[in-house]
Parts: structure tokens; C-alpha cells; sequence
């Protein structure tokens, strides 16, 4: 499993929950200095792809936001709608699993049915 996160104490209490659910011999890994650091060295993006859901109003953000540049980097939306399969990205609050009340993702058109 490879995590990665802004840098915080999330990432370290989500890997340490990880270990202690898969054993001690499970290979889990992080990225050191968060994100943030990892796209500072490889403003292309790197391996990294997709968006990162954060904890605020923006509910997402690619990697070039996150280190300013002033062209989008290279990449598509990698999530899909849970009800149609549509891509998208974007988490909305009320949207959530029905058994574990995990985030979903659900996009506009589907969330306009239910």
C-alpha cells in the first residue's frame, strides 16, 4: 500500500491503523514530506495522477494546484460516479456509503435522481 497526504498526523495514524490491521510484515509505505513536497520535486507530477481529496471547501485539488504552476499537469479524472460510472472526482457532503458512511462519489446528473 502506498499512502501519501498533506505531510500530517492523518498520514501517520492512517499508516500506523494499516500496519496494525495487515500485520506487521504488510508493506506499507509513505510519501516522506507529503504531496506538496513530492510535487515541489517533480513539477511534471511525477507518478502522481488524478486529484487528492482535502478536507475543505475545495473537496479536491490536482496536483498543480497545490504547487502553484500555471499549467494543469498532465493527467484525467481517475474516479467515477458509483451509480453510472461517469468520470468524476468530486466528493459531495451528503453523499456517503449506506454501511460505512465513507465519502462516495456520486455526480451531478445522478445526484439530480435521487
Amino acid at each position: 500500500v502506498m499512502m501519501y497526504c498533506t505531510g500530517g498526523v492523518r498520514c501517520e495514524r492512517a499508516s500506523s491503523l494499516l500496519k496494525s490491521q495487515l500485520g506487521e510484515d504488510a508493506q506499507v509505505f509513505q510519501l516522506e514530506g507529503g504531496i506538496h513536497r513530492y510535487l515541489e520535486k517533480f513539477p511534471s507530477g511525477g507518478y502522481f495522477q488524478g486529484a487528492m481529496y482535502v478536507f475543505d471547501r475545495r473537496r479536491a485539488v490536482r496536483g498543480h494546484d497545490l504547487v502553484g504552476a500555471k499549467v494543469p499537469l498532465e493527467g484525467s479524472v481517475l474516479g467515477a460516479c458509483c451509480l453510472c460510472g461517469t468520470p468524476w472526482e468530486m466528493y459531495q457532503g451528503k453523499w456517503k456509503c449506506g454501511a460505512c458512511k465513507m465519502p462516495i462519489l456520486i455526480c451531478l446528473r445522478c445526484q439530480g435522481k435521487c
